[in-house]
């Protein structure tokens, strides 16, 4: 069984991220965007992102990684009609170890210019399978874009560092194909779908390639290591989160 080492996850972060996001929100022209899935992202302090997942009439709901989040975190969000950056304080409703549960939920106040949404979860992309999905980096580039590319699925062993050391599974999506810059807690999106946020780097997968001649071979990819759907719903279901989960689940029919 594949193994990880038992240290926090390490954020694949851009040299833009490194410097801190405000800069790109100074430098960012979002007067041309229009996937509404990129309006979905955030900014989470000064290295991280994440995705806002719904809001109600009360509350706005935010998901990013716990290695970015302790108690209370500045979280930026772009303003669809303005095209702005505008600032709010979420705090860290549940939060995962980062070891083994790389998840953090936070909470803010609604947001004025934001109308109730949710966002659904992707179907799960389950071991070895595989598809294209797009990766939303909000901290690179001068006019943020969705970037498609390939992903397969992967059944993941770690090892846990709290005792009593039992090693467990996870799983996980395995993002490749010129991936170059995103920073923690990046959204992957299948369609209008959250399929995960990027965790860690470099990340790899094998899967069956069927070629021109109809053989199948083995083929090793390394990419990003991105959370999965069922991660996410199982995070939120066991720190408390049952409503929540239930609204952003993807139910057939």
């Amino acid at each position: 069984m594949p193994v990880r080492l038992a240290l926090p996850l390490l954020p694949f972060a851009s040299l833009l991220a490194a410097c801190g996001l405000a800069s790109a929100r100074m430098s960012q022209d979002w007067a041309s965007v229009t996937d509404a899935r990129l309006f979905r992202c955030c900014h989470v302090g000064n290295h991280g992102s994440g995705v806002l997942l719904a809001q109600d009439e009360k509350n706005l709901w935010i998901l990013t990684n716990a290695h970015l989040v302790d108690r209370v975190a500045k979280v930026h969000v772009v303003d669809p009609k303005t095209r702005r950056w505008i600032e709010t304080t979420a705090w860290v409703t549940a939060r995962g170890k980062p070891e083994a549960e790389d998840f953090a939920l936070l909470r803010s106040d609604a947001l004025p210019f934001l109308a109730p949404f949710v966002t659904k979860l992707a179907a799960p992309l389950e071991d070895g399978n595989s598809r294209t999905v797009d990766l939303l980096p909000v901290s690179v580039g001068d006019t943020p874009r969705a970037y498609p590319l390939p992903a397969v699925g992967r059944r993941t062993g770690f090892n846990n560092p709290e005792p009593p050391h039992a090693p467990f599974e996870r799983d996980m999506v395995c993002v490749y194909g010129g991936v170059r810059q995103a920073n923690s807690g990046t959204p992957v999106f299948d369609g209008d779908r959250l399929l995960g946020l990027n965790e860690l780097h470099p990340f790899d997968a094998t899967f069956e390639k069927t070629g021109d001649d109809g053989q199948s071979t083995k083929q090793r990819v390394v990419g990003i290591g991105a959370s999965s759907p069922q991660a996410i719903e199982a995070f939120l279901r066991g720190h408390g989160h049952a409503a929540l989960a239930d609204r952003i689940v993807q139910r057939d029919g």
